[in-house]
């Protein structure tokens, strides 16, 4: 499987990346080099509605995202987040995480 990542720049620093496919091992490497592509970052809106599996090294890289929004001060938010990947993200502590760090988290 695959990991297809639609880059949508809404204005300058404003990115939304729709992500569908597998988010593993095998993919992680095409997300984080997407991920630093992303110039000039201000607010960064992660669409995880067509994701539809992802492991232990797929999280790792969602984290890192959130702490990375963090520590440069970029607004991130995480949408339409499929029922599969909700129930591992929550097992995970994924939200917990987020909602210290007050990463908005969103349906539509």
């Amino acid at each position: 499987m695959s990991l297809e990542i639609k880059k949508l720049n809404t204005d300058q620093g404003d990115y939304e990346l729709v992500l569908s496919g597998v988010l593993d091992i095998s993919t992680r490497s095409t997300f984080d080099e997407v991920f630093d592509s992303l110039v000039d970052l201000q607010s960064l809106k992660l669409n995880l509605e067509e994701l539809e599996f992802i492991d232990s090294t797929g999280v790792g890289g969602i984290m890192e995202i959130i702490f990375a929004s963090n520590e440069r001060g970029f607004q991130l938010t995480v949408l339409n987040i499929n029922d599969n990947i909700e129930e591992i993200l929550s097992t995970l502590g994924v939200f917990t995480i987020m909602e210290s760090l007050q990463v908005e988290r969103c349906s539509t």
